[in-house]
């Protein structure tokens, strides 16, 4: 059975090659590596004597196999020292896992503690020179009109860093720019809350975020 485009949206599709019923991916590549596995679709994947979907059920004709096999069977001391040992090792590496989480948070509540972690971010070099696709083009542009925009500019208090896309000292303005990720809602929330931090600190007279996609810009103290 050959792998096909569906109705020409861009979804892709083959049969499956114990029923016969139609797999359907969104992505090629999913489709490709299905495709030449020659995966069962998932009702027939926990059928019979295997299961063949990590965390699914055994079926009953496997676990009679498994009981049989396990009946009168002991275990000799070396397997269960092993299985101890294992045991021993999950248990601990999930109570540090807490211990850990318990002292990062106790430490970010403690201001000297948090104000240690931004003052170690403001020495680092790589965050200074990271920028967006197309961030220092559109920079340029508005300084041939007569602004002065300084590319990563550096906000730094004592609980707080960021860094602007460009920032005019003299004009007291700042020009974020917004590419493709900062459309997801998850991160225009985290933008949110440092938009309004950076506007507390400034003060600036114009905060102008540029949205890369549909390459507009808009003022969001108006």
């Amino acid at each position: 059975m050959d792998l096909v485009i569906v109705n020409g949206d861009g979804k892709w599709e083959f049969k499956c090659p114990h029923c016969n019923r139609s797999r359907v991916y969104s992505r090629k590549d999913v489709a490709i590596t299905h495709f030449k596995k020659q995966d069962r679709c998932r009702k027939c994947a926990c059928e019979g004597d295997r299961c063949y979907i990590f965390g699914k059920s055994p079926s009953n004709k496997t676990r009679e196999k498994m009981s049989k096999s396990a009946k009168g069977k002991i275990p000799s001391l070396e397997e269960r020292q092993k299985l101890s040992n294992s045991m021993k090792l999950i248990c601990s590496t999930i109570h540090k896992r807490k211990e850990m989480s318990k002292a990062a948070e106790k430490a970010w509540r403690n201001p000297e503690s948090k104000k240690k972690y931004y003052d170690s971010l403001e020495k680092t070099k790589w965050l200074k020179v990271r920028t967006d696709k197309g961030q220092l083009e559109l920079l340029e542009k508005w300084n041939r009109l007569g602004f002065n925009f300084i590319p990563n500019y550096q906000v730094h208090t004592k609980d707080f860093l960021a860094y602007l896309d460009g920032y005019d000292k003299e004009k007291n303005v700042v020009l974020e720019y917004d590419s493709k990720y900062h459309n997801n809602l998850s991160q225009k929330g985290e933008d949110s809350i440092r938009q309004q931090k950076i506007i507390d600190i400034l003060k600036p007279k114009n905060f102008w975020r540029y949205n890369s996609e549909n390459k507009e810009i808009k003022n969001v103290l108006i």
